[in-house]
Order: structure tokens, then sequence, then C-alpha cells
């Protein structure tokens, strides 16, 4: 049985993401790639049944929610799947489409020995999905239909020590040979004619890894480089953007006595640009960024300023601070601002979010999930008036599935 979770959000986290999706909030996370001497196969099913309560001002509206997923792959000793490949289809009674997910990834060089190094190609198609009702102002409004296609390298995990065995289980100090991920997403919705092309690229060069054999290691990335573009196509103004962040370190899970700290210090610069010829104009962007955070048990406390390019071309500068008790409650207060070429807009958004689950057996949960809060993404809401808006979902969710978390 799992403890009711409540998070009052003002302001919402922080980037465009299949987690910020409705339909991903139906099915409950955790099922990750299994490592193992040989190769093995694991498998996902879930079904979940839902009835709905929503209102968006003083309109009430009900109905009926359904999902079913499917998630496979053939795994072996290395993070991440040699194959994989998945697929989500929902509905609404309240709407007249169907929204689906599918995803696929190749891992053509995972290591079947003790190092932990792989190359790995993934792609994803979203069609008709839709943001959750507290997301933050980084996707389009409304049923909206996207592509992507991403490339993983990450480095082999050596020991800090080069005289120590690396399949001996005492080493608990590590290298890892750096971390990149590139990836090119392409969005657009059934009523705009208009397509957003994103495309980042992202490095890490070390990483140090000190092993507590409780989940809970300690990191340091060292040096982390993004660089991100994002553009519109058959766009009038022809909006475009480039940025590069960047952090000189991050740590997470540095240990003083029963606390955990975490911190990171880093910055973006770059440009927002539209027009054309006599109609360009430009307007560079700095923007500092950081993070502190400290944990005792599963409570943790965090402070962090971020940024991140929206699917428009404009920059979200979110700064936030939250307080949360791990897998019961959260706590988030927030600042939001877009930046556009001579434009800043802010908006207040916020509300509550509530879950809770009971678990019938192995198979089968009973869950509620409530959302509440003034809503960006309601049909015909402008970014400076957000509207009030509710929705609460009661769910039956079946699940079968092969193969442990990592």
């Amino acid at each position: 049985m799992r403890a009711a979770a409540l998070c009052l959000l003002i302001a919402t986290p922080a980037v465009a993401d299949p987690d910020a999706m409705r339909e991903s909030a139906l099915v409950d996370p955790g099922f990750m790639v299994i490592q193992t001497k040989m190769l093995a196969l694991r498998y996902r099913l879930d079904a979940v049944a839902a009835g709905l309560a929503s209102t968006d001002g003083n309109e009430r509206q009900g109905g009926g929610v359904g999902t079913a997923s499917v998630d496979l792959g053939l795994g072996a000793k290395t993070n991440c799947d040699l194959v994989a490949a998945g697929a989500q289809v929902s509905g609404r009674s309240s709407e007249r489409l169907l929204s689906i997910s599918q995803w696929a990834s190749i891992c053509p060089l995972a290591e079947m020995g003790s190092g932990r190094g792989y190359i790995d190609l993934d792609h994803r198609l979203d069609w008709d999905v839709t943001p959750r009702l507290l997301a933050v102002p980084s996707m389009r409004q409304g049923a909206q239909r996207r592509e992507t296609v991403g490339f993983d390298f990450v480095g082999s995990l050596v020991p800090w020590h080069a005289d120590e065995d690396p399949n001996d289980p005492t080493t608990v100090e590590w290298i890892q040979g750096g971390r990149a991920r590139m990836e090119v997403a392409v969005g657009w919705s059934d009523d705009e004619r208009m397509k957003d092309v994103l495309f980042f690229f992202d490095i890490v060069f070390r990483t140090y890894h000190r092993d507590y054999h409780d989940d809970k290691p300690l990191t340091l990335d060292v040096a982390k480089l993004r660089m991100d573009v994002a553009g519109l196509t058959r766009d009038p103004d022809e909006r475009t953007s480039g940025t590069l962040a960047a952090d000189l370190g991050k740590i997470e899970g540095l240990r003083a006595g029963p606390f955990r700290f975490g911190a990171r210090l880093g910055g973006r610069v770059g440009g927002i640009a539209k027009g054309r010829d006599e109609t360009y104009a430009m307007e560079h962007i700095a923007v500092g960024e950081g993070a502190l955070s400290a944990e005792l048990g599963p409570a943790r406390l965090e402070g962090e300023r971020k940024s991140f390019v929206a699917w428009d071309t404009r920059l979200v500068v979110d700064n936030r601070a939250t307080a949360s008790v791990r897998g019961s409650l959260d706590l988030s207060i927030a600042h939001t601002a877009l930046r556009g070429i001579n434009t800043r807009a802010k908006a207040v958004t916020g509300g509550v979010l509530a879950e809770a689950a009971y678990d019938v057996s192995k198979h089968l949960s009973l869950r509620a999930r409530s959302e509440f809060g003034r809503s960006l993404y309601i049909p015909g809401v402008q970014l400076e008036q957000p509207r009030w808006a509710s929705e609460t979902m009661l769910l039956v969710a079946a699940r079968a599935q092969k193969g442990a978390t990592r």
C-alpha cells in the first residue's frame, strides 16, 4: 500500500518531456532495463480505466478515460536494452480523438562484460497528446504531435584507482568517461501550418561516482555543455533561437552525517531572432543558473534557477524553491517568465496536484489523481490570462510484467 501524495505547485516543474503529458500520467513509472549475465526478455503491459471530472471556470464536465500500453525489451548486462519498443493508446469520452505514442530504441554496442558504457539510438512519436493541466509553458496548447530522434553515448565506468579490479564488488569509486546526447524533434498541431524544429546537443565531459551501496551514490559532473537551436517552418515572422548553456559543475549526494547535499552552478547565453533583411531583429540573452539542495532521509529542500527553449523559440526562465518528502509530499513555489524579441511575458500559474494509490494485489491497484489550479493549457487561454481549472480521476490499473528495476 502506498501513502497518499500531495503536491502544491506555484508555477510548475521544468521541461517539456513525455512525463508532462496527461497520457503519460495515467501509467505509473518505475520500469527500466534489467541487468543479467545473459540475454533476457522483459515486458510490461498496463491497462487503466478511469472516471473523470473536470472544471474550466464555471463549466463542469464528466466522462471516462482509458489507456493501454505495452513495453518490450531484450536486456543484457548493461544500462540499456539491446532492442526495446513500446506503445500507448489513450482516449477520453469528452474528446473525439485517440492519443497514440510509440517508442523504440536500439543499443548495438551494449557491453556483455563488466563495463557499463553504451551507444543508444532512440525514436519516439506522439500523436494528439495533450499537456498536463499544470505543465510549464514550453509546449503548444491543445492536441499536438511530435516526432523525436535521439542518440546517446555513455562512456564506460572504470575504477578511480588504476590498481583496482572493476569486477571487485568492494570497488566504490569510479570515473565515467563522459556522456553525450544529441536530439532532434519536430512538433506540429492539426490546426496550425507551422512546425517547430528543436535541436540540442548535451555533453558531460567527466563524472565521478562513489557508490555507498544504498542506491544513493555521490556523483560529480565536471564541465557540462548544452547547445539548443530552435526554429519555426512557414513562420511569417521567421523566428529562430540559438543558445549555449554550461555547468561548471554539478554534485549530488555529498554526505555530511545524516545529510546529503547537492549544488549546480552554470548559465546560458545566446540570442533570439526574427525577420529577414531590413526586418531582421535580434536580442541577446544571458541567464545565470544554479541550484542548491539538502536531503535528510526522504525529505528534500531545493532551490533552482534554470532556463530552456520553448516550442515557439522564446526562452523560459524558471525560478523554484521546493520542499518534498519522497513519495508523499511536494511543495513548490516558483516564478516563470518567457523572453522574446523586445517582449517579456509573465504568468502566475500553479495549483495542487494530489495522488493516492492502493495496491490490491501484485497486478491490480486503485488510484486517485487530482490537479487544481491556474492553467495555461485550456483552449483559448493566453499566456497573460491563465484560468482556474481542475481535473480529478479515479483509476483502476492492471499490470503484468517481467523484469526488475535497475
